[in-house]
């Protein structure tokens, strides 16, 4: 069911977005210089180092969102605003049925999984700051399961570290890769003006199709407000991890 949220013009339903989708856990700045709220939409850019696929009309594969944050968000809120005329269609897939599954059947990977990678940092950091950051796929506390994943930051990190993937890395992240964009592990909807998806951001990563606006001023052209939500470490886009005991 659609919600009456966006009924009002772009100004009232900016703001009851926001209050919607901060009820669940405080939203998170998503450019190192700040932006709290993050419009989704095709801009024109061409795709280059530091320019992000959200604001293309390009298909975006599987991933979750600030994958090279030290701390990533909990949660994922996206808020249509307006639909592409053709594409756009919104797909998601449990990583926890990924793990499951690379647990019975590729084993050796997934202990690599579980080992750092070389992250893109898409430019968001200081200019003394290291470009790349070295975290895991998966993590776990013994009780709770938590992923982090987008193949293509991984390798654009290798890339600005000048460092080389090896064949066990490589293997790795093909094997997630084919077990992530198997069909009978995902599906597709098609996000309508007024719903807002949420998603867990740790355990279920999403992608859409590529997508064709309409003419400039027509009102089918994709529009998608995005919210970083958690509930630690405050609204900074890089947080330090909560001790554990």
């Amino acid at each position: 069911m659609a919600f009456p949220w966006n009924a009002g013009g772009e100004t009232a339903s900016r703001a009851i977005a926001w209050l919607l989708t901060n009820f669940l856990a405080p939203a998170i700045n998503q450019k190192w210089k700040g932006a709290r709220a993050y419009d989704v939409r095709d801009t024109g850019a061409k795709l280059e180092y530091g320019i992000r696929r959200s604001i293309t009309n390009l298909e975006q594969e599987f991933h979750t969102d600030g994958s090279f944050l030290r701390v990533t968000p909990d949660y994922l809120a996206l808020a249509c605003m307006s639909q592409a005329e053709a594409g756009g269609m919104s797909r998601v897939v449990s990583l926890v049925t990924v793990h499951e599954r690379l647990r019975e059947t590729a084993p050796r990977q997934l202990e690599r999984l579980y080992r750092p990678f070389w992250w893109d940092r898409q430019a968001e950091h200081g200019d003394d700051e290291r470009p790349s950051n070295w975290l895991p796929i998966f993590e776990s506390d013994g009780a709770t399961l938590s992923v982090r994943y987008y193949d293509d930051y991984i390798r654009n990190g290798y890339g600005l570290m000048g460092a080389a993937i090896d064949d066990e890395t490589e293997n790795a992240l093909r094997t997630m890769r084919e077990i992530v964009e198997d069909p009978e592990n995902w599906i597709e909807f098609r996000l309508e003006p007024g719903q807002i998806e949420f998603g867990q951001n740790r355990l279920i990563a999403h992608g859409r199709t590529a997508f064709h606006d309409a003419g400039t001023d027509a009102p089918s052209r994709r529009h998608l407000l995005r919210y970083w939500l958690r509930s630690e470490g405050g609204i900074e886009l890089e947080a330090e991890p909560t001790p554990t005991a």
